[in-house]
């Protein structure tokens, strides 16, 4: 039977496992973005979580000798699908209010900062993890601790896949973690029925619809991203598998942000002009040209005025281009002449046999080793 306390306590592993797997992922991806981070943002992120779950599977030692510990394994349980909630909207809340507004946080503020707002959750997922080993083994009577971990792994992998396949192309970050709060808290209950708590089962009831009212009325994704982007008209935003992509609008200026940095606004004609007409001159007779990245600022625009008959815009992230084809007004992405290309550029140059009279470069300052690799001496011999 499915509530025997072993089968109960087998969900609850999993379920722990795929909370932790997709709060992490959550957390990083949110990190980056507040934080306009790279990759040194995420081994900080990542080393401060690794200190502090270990730190938290130690402190669960001392609850070896206290009594009724599935009351505590229940509270945690509910506290583990409500915290990432609460953290992911304190790091939009207070990045304006701890730092000063645009500025770029150093190194020493990032570890500082991740280490404070991820404290709670790692302590409580490392001393869940310890609670489970021990009351598990002494339901069963034997040494269960190799199982835990395995069963906790089967919930990492889970996890894992439902985010890669279902929630990064469907759901929104605070959709993706009211599902992590809806499975926590159905573990939290059928824990409270196999060991008869039945207070704790009104308790998460009353928990479960306080949270579904508050987080169905309201818009978090929303709210929270307009913490970031005051005085701005949020029009659209998007986690992708690229990253999170944000399009706001000032007066009549529409602007594109990318993990939180300014990719360019709308009318910015100056630069348009200086980034293509000062490498389009030096070719006499241009026709066949190739553009990476950056097109949809307008750059392909001040390409047509040239006698060209052919662009190769290659772009990696597709829905770049949907949601320039969308706000980018003046653009003409539909014209015969473009060839729009969704792949990585050092892939395509590197395969391609096609041969061009100019090649254009249009990316953002090598800060960081995924930026880095497109200003290489062999990415411009190829």
């Amino acid at each position: 039977m499915f509530f025997k306390s072993e089968n109960i306590y087998r969900f609850s592993i999993i379920t722990l496992g795929i909370s932790c797997i997709i709060t992490q992922i959550i957390l990083l991806r949110e990190f980056l973005t507040v934080f306009f981070g790279n990759e040194l943002v995420m081994g900080i992120i990542l080393a401060n979580w690794m200190l502090l779950t270990g730190l938290g599977s130690y402190l669960g030692k001392y609850f070896d000798n206290i009594k009724n510990k599935s009351s505590y394994i229940i509270l945690f349980q509910v506290l583990i699908g409500i915290l990432p909630i609460i953290t992911v909207f304190l790091l939009k809340f207070l990045r304006d209010i701890v730092f000063p507004i645009g500025s770029m946080t150093s190194l020493i503020d990032v570890l500082f900062s991740s280490f404070v707002l991820l404290f709670p959750y790692c302590i409580l997922s490392g001393l869940l993890f310890t609670l489970f080993c021990t009351i598990v083994s002494q339901i069963i009577k034997t040494n269960y601790i190799s199982k835990v971990y395995a069963l906790e792994a089967i919930g990492s992998i889970t996890g894992g896949l439902i985010f890669n396949f279902i929630f990064l192309y469907f759901f929104t970050t605070f959709l993706s973690l009211t599902f992590l709060l809806i499975i926590n808290l159905i573990a939290a209950f059928c824990l409270s029925i196999s060991e008869k708590k039945f207070f704790a089962k009104y308790f998460i009831l009353f928990i479960f619809i306080i949270s579904i009212i508050i987080l169905f009325k309201f818009n978090l994704d929303d709210i929270s991203t307009k913490l970031l982007f005051k005085n701005q008209q949020i029009l659209f935003q998007k986690d992708t598998p690229y990253g999170n992509l944000v399009v706001t609008q000032t007066g009549e200026q529409i602007n594109f942000f990318e993990n939180g940095v300014s990719l360019f606004s709308t009318d910015n004609i100056i630069e348009n002009e200086e980034a293509i007409h000062y490498a389009m001159v030096q070719h006499t007779d241009p026709k066949k040209v190739l553009l990476i990245s950056g097109g949809i600022s307008g750059t392909i625009n001040e390409i047509l005025k040239y006698n060209v008959n052919e662009i190769d815009y290659v772009e990696i992230n597709p829905w770049l281009i949907d949601i320039g084809k969308k706000y980018a007004r003046a653009l003409d992405l539909d014209n015969e002449k473009i060839n729009i290309i969704n792949k990585d550029a050092r892939l395509f140059v590197k395969k391609t046999t096609n041969l061009y009279d100019v090649v254009l470069i249009n990316l953002p300052e090598p800060t960081s080793a995924q930026i880095n690799r497109y200003y290489t001496v062999n990415f411009f011999r190829q």
